[in-house]
């Protein structure tokens, strides 16, 4: 049996620097192109940032989905995406 195709997600470093913060991640394909992906907001705001991976696997979701593609994590998921997530993706292959 061969195995499923595979996006990989990094998460990278936590950075606060010239008044922002920023979280971030990169994104590698199974043809193993690389992609940035990240989210900024102003320093004071920093709380609003989550070290867990889940807003990259969200912002994901849709590529692998329509690659065809499992996401393998480097990172922490919080369980409750986890257990919603298979759900999330039968709904939206019905629509």
């Amino acid at each position: 049996m061969a195995s499923m195709a595979r996006t990989h997600l990094w998460p990278e470093q936590f950075v606060e620097a010239n008044g922002t913060a920023t979280v971030s991640a990169t994104i590698e394909t199974p043809d193993r192109e690389r992609h940035p992906l990240w989210y900024r907001v102003q320093a004071e705001h920093s709380y609003l940032l989550t070290k867990s991976c889940d807003p990259f696997v969200t912002a994901t979701i849709f590529l692998a989905m329509s690659r065809g593609t499992d996401i393998l994590v480097h990172g922490e998921v919080s369980p409750s995406l986890l257990q919603n997530l298979q759900e999330f993706q039968a709904v939206w292959s019905c629509w």
